[in-house]
Parts: C-alpha cells; sequence; structure tokens
C-alpha cells in the first residue's frame, strides 16, 4: 500500500478549550468519528469531499488544532476545509467572554468553574446542520446515531485515503436524488424522510439557501427556519445554534433541558418552554451555551453536588 503525505495546517482556536471534556459531553454524531486522539470525516467544500483529521493538544488554555488534508487536496480546498473545521469546533468561540457574563450569576458561576473550556460542536455547514436537528426530533441519541449512521452509510460519499475510511455528509443533491424509500431504509419515519425529501429538493431547484440565512437577525433566522416543512420551535432553535451559532437561544422544550433547569432551581416540576424561557433569560446573550452547559452538568451529575 503506498504511503500517503498529508499536509499539516495549524487551525487558530481561542482558549480555553477541553477538548476531551468537549469529547466526553457530547460524542460527534456521523459522519464525524473519533480515531484514538483523531476526529475525521469528509468534508463537502465547493463540490467536493476532502478528507480531514483533526487533532488539538498543547492543554486547556494553550490548545494548538491541526488539521490533516492528503497532500494531494487543492491547497484553497484545503484552506477551505480548514475554515470549516475551526467553525466545527467552536474554535472562535470566546468563552471567556461568556464566562465574564455568567460570574454575575451564582448559579452559572460554578457550572463554568466545572466545566472550563467546554464547547460544543457546530455542523460544518447549514444542510448538515439542519438535516441533523430533524433527524434527533423526539428520540433518543442512541435512535439519533443510528439514523445518521446509516443515512451517511447509503448516502453520504466515502473516499479510502491509505486504508482508511473517510466518510460525508449526504449533499442535497443526494437526498433529492433518493426516492422516499430509500431514505426510510435509513431507518427514518415517513415524516421526517418527506421532510429531508423536500428540504433538499428546494435546496437543489435554488428556492432555498440556508448560507444567506447566515445574514439574518436571529428573530428573522427562527421565523424563516419555521415556514420550512417539518420544522418547528425546537427545530428551529437547535439549527439555529448547530449551524448559525446563535448562542442567544435557547431550545426550550428540550426534555433534557427542563430536567436539568428543574434541578439547577430545585423546581417542583419540569418547567414549561415558557417558564424555561423566563428562567434563562436573564443570562443573556449567552443563555443558549449556558444552557448547554446547564444540560451536561445534569448530565455529568454536577447539579446533585451542589
Amino acid at each position: 500500500m503506498l504511503k500517503v503525505a498529508w499536509r499539516k495546517l495549524e487551525l487558530s482556536v481561542e482558549p480555553p478549550f477541553n477538548f476531551k471534556l468537549s469529547l466526553e459531553a457530547t460524542p460527534p454524531l456521523p459522519p464525524l468519528e473519533v480515531r484514538g486522539s483523531l476526529l475525521q470525516r469528509g468534508l463537502s467544500v465547493e463540490g467536493a469531499s476532502i478528507p480531514i483529521k483533526l487533532s488539538v493538544e498543547g492543554g486547556v488554555e494553550a490548545p494548538e488544532a491541526v488539521l490533516l488534508t492528503p497532500s494531494w487536496v487543492d491547497e484553497e480546498l484545503a484552506e477551505a476545509a480548514a475554515k470549516q473545521a475551526e467553525w466545527m469546533i467552536c474554535a472562535k468561540l470566546r468563552l471567556e467572554d461568556a464566562y465574564r457574563s455568567a460570574a454575575q450569576d451564582a448559579k452559572l458561576r460554578r457550572l463554568v468553574e466545572e466545566l472550563r473550556g467546554l464547547k460544543p460542536w457546530l455542523s460544518p455547514d447549514p444542510w448538515e446542520g439542519l438535516a441533523t436537528s430533524i433527524v434527533l426530533q423526539q428520540v433518543s441519541l442512541k435512535a439519533a446515531y443510528a439514523m445518521l449512521s446509516s443515512l451517511v452509510e447509503r448516502l453520504g460519499r466515502t473516499i479510502k485515503v491509505g486504508g482508511e475510511s473517510f466518510k460525508s455528509f449526504p449533499t442535497p443533491s443526494a437526498v433529492a436524488s433518493a426516492s422516499i424509500d430509500e431514505l426510510r431504509a435509513c431507518k427514518l419515519s415517513r415524516a421526517k424522510a418527506s421532510c429531508l425529501y423536500e428540504l433538499a429538493k428546494l435546496i437543489e431547484e435554488g428556492s432555498l439557501n440556508l448560507e444567506s440565512l447566515a445574514k439574518l437577525p436571529t428573530p428573522q433566522l427562527l421565523a424563516r427556519l419555521k415556514e420550512l416543512k417539518g420544522v418547528g420551535d425546537w427545530t428551529a432553535e437547535v439549527t439555529s445554534l448547530l449551524s448559525y451559532a446563535r448562542w442567544e437561544v435557547v431550545p426550550a422544550a428540550d426534555l433534557g433541558l427542563r430536567r436539568a433547569l428543574a434541578e439547577l432551581f430545585s423546581l417542583p416540576s419540569l418547567p414549561p418552554p415558557s417558564r424555561v424561557r423566563e428562567l434563562t433569560e436573564p443570562w443573556g446573550a449567552w443563555r443558549g451555551l449556558m444552557a448547554y452547559y446547564a444540560l451536561i452538568a445534569y448530565e455529568k451529575g454536577l447539579l446533585k453536588q451542589r
């Protein structure tokens, strides 16, 4: 087997970043895979599928991220892939800004101290984020993982490099070219299969440009997303986080978050979405990120220790 030469690109990462904690808190969803100390997948860049390997070392306060792409990948495409990878790991997210805001709230102060450097994973492009949010609707993470794995396996592109497989998320073109039955074979319900198919068709026809929505203020972004088939409040809110990094957005109907806030605020029962919004409103522009911290703290049992 021929030895593969890899191009090394250093990524710029704002500290703090606890890579290990971030992996433990939210295991990456397909097609992102953990291989030892590396993350790897294929990224769709300007119509091409680019194999990447990503590593983060150097410690929480001085993270050093490196992206590897095969040397045969065009330099401009490799640079574009590096920008997608930086977005995917929230490399530019300045947690210290969020922490300064959180320090004013006694409940949040301890959370950010115990989870220092935690960053969520973002989708490398808006289509993947929207499609993933739809798959995640009203199912367990285990079930969603199985659906996404099947989608990637059946409709995504796989590139072999040096005996390793790098899988990309299905493009809108691939989904629009599939039948509903083919999508159903990916363990999707008929409603989800139909929803993904119709959204992919809109993108392929040029009627829907998800990238352009990034220019919209958050209220208009949420409103536009909710105009799409199969997208309600929860899906629009999760997509605004996964695809557009709108950290002021809270997925108020999320069951896990409601459980976390019930414990954090010592409530007698689960708060309804309206109460979730009231409780998180004082957290300001970072309330979506702080809600994520509360959820992870709940899942790790940290709130019981308070």
